[in-house]
């Protein structure tokens, strides 16, 4: 079955393509950064895999290291998020 996910402020300030091609990350106007499965296959729905929650207002960029290891994201609030996101 296919996820639907919900936001409560509907948006996208930046999106990213990890450089291997396997994820993309989202920076939300909900101030979430959303990641996604990009393995395709069959599919036509990116499926979510994760939702990290740390900023506190809109997010207007989100970015990968060349790497492809790290992601981070920026927003309204000021505040400058680094994940560890190798998978």
């Amino acid at each position: 079955a296919e996820k639907v996910v919900e936001v409560e402020e509907p948006g996208l300030g930046d999106l990213a393509v990890r450089p291997d091609g396997r994820i993309l990350a989202t920076a939300g106007w909900d101030g979430c950064v959303r990641i996604f499965d990009m393995k395709m296959k069959w599919r036509t729905v990116l499926r979510p895999l994760a939702a990290l929650r740390y900023h506190e207002e809109s997010l207007h960029c989100v970015g990968f290291s060349p790497c492809g290891k790290y992601l981070a994201a920026g927003g309204n609030d000021g505040k400058i998020s680094l994940w560890d996101v190798y998978n």
